[in-house]
C-alpha cells in the first residue's frame, strides 16, 4: 500500500487509537553531532536534491545519508530494514515522516499516538540525529558506550 493511501483518521479509527498532538515532544532529547562525512554530503546534496525536486532525489541524497549516519553512530548495530513482522506485542514504536528537508516525529505507546507538531528542518540535523538515535536506543533497550552497543 502506498504511503499516500494512508489516512491518519482511518488508522486511528481502525486501531482504536487516541491522538495526542503536542509541540516539543522530543525537545529534551540531546543533540548528536554529525560526522564530517555527513556534513560534507549534506552541504553538497541538499540544494541539488531540492532543485531536482523528486522524492527519489530527496531520499537518496538527504534521507539515506542521515540514516546511514545513524547506523554508523550505532556501530552498525541496526539495519535500515529490519524485516521484522510487527505481529508481536511491541510496547513503544517511534516513527518519522520526512521530505528530507523537514522532519516530524511520533511515538506510539499502547493505544496512544503522540505526534510532535514541531517541524525539524535540515539545518537542525544535530537534533534530527539525536531524536533518531534516542528512539532506537529506547526502543531496543540498548545502551551505546563510545558507539559500541551494550545490553543493560
Amino acid at each position: 500500500m502506498a504511503y499516500s493511501d494512508f489516512k491518519l483518521s482511518e488508522i486511528i479509527q481502525k486501531f482504536e487509537l487516541t491522538l495526542n498532538e503536542v509541540s516539543g515532544l522530543f525537545a529534551d532529547v540531546p543533540e548528536e553531532e554529525p560526522s564530517n562525512l555527513l556534513t560534507t554530503i549534506l552541504k553538497e546534496n541538499v540544494d541539488l536534491a531540492v532543485s531536482i525536486n523528486t522524492e527519489k532525489a530527496r531520499s537518496e541524497m538527504i534521507i539515506s545519508p542521515i540514516l546511514l549516519e545513524v547506523r554508523r553512530k550505532l556501530n552498525n548495530g541496526i539495519s535500515l530494514f529490519s524485516g521484522v513482522d510487527f505481529n508481536d506485542a511491541i510496547k513503544i514504536v517511534y516513527g518519522a515522516v520526512t521530505i528530507g528537508t523537514i522532519w516530524q516525529f511520533l511515538k506510539l505507546e499502547d493505544k496512544t499516538i503522540s505526534i510532535d507538531l514541531t517541524e525539524y528542518y535540515i539545518k537542525d540535523v544535530k537534533k534530527i540525529l539525536g531524536i533518531l538515535i534516542s528512539a532506537i536506543m529506547l526502543s531496543t533497550h540498548k545502551q551505546f558506550i563510545n558507539n559500541n552497543p551494550v545490553n543493560p
